[in-house]
């Protein structure tokens, strides 16, 4: 597994971050401001959002619509609304998704 890229809206935070995966691995990533324009790499096969939980359920849902295998950190999601909509989406669209329930990292594999 290799990191080529990272996102926050935040600038500060990113250049922070990039440093230290430069320091980590000799790796430069790719830096995006905006989640939308690092789904659009084609390069990139999955993501770890890690967003505050707020984001999660559209960060998620644009992730599988972009073909992405998606990894979202706990909580899930806001609501019980939320965790539908972002089931729905891992059933439709990407049939791989893991998130982590705070216990235990629970996978949700979806056969076409």
């Amino acid at each position: 597994m290799e990191c080529i890229a990272l996102c926050d809206v935040d600038q500060t935070i990113l250049d922070s971050r990039a440093a230290d995966l430069q320091k980590m691995t000799g790796q430069k990533a790719t830096l995006y401001k905006d989640f939308r324009k690092l789904l659009e790499n084609k390069d990139i096969d999955a993501v770890i959002i890690g967003t505050p939980d707020h984001w999660h359920c559209l960060n998620m849902v644009y992730a599988c619509e972009a073909g992405k295998d998606v990894y979202v950190e706990k909580p899930l999601a806001s609501s019980i609304e939320e965790c539908n909509i972002m089931v729905a989406a891992v059933k439709k669209i990407q049939p791989w998704c893991r998130w982590d329930s705070g216990s235990a990292v629970v996978a949700l594999e979806v056969g076409h």
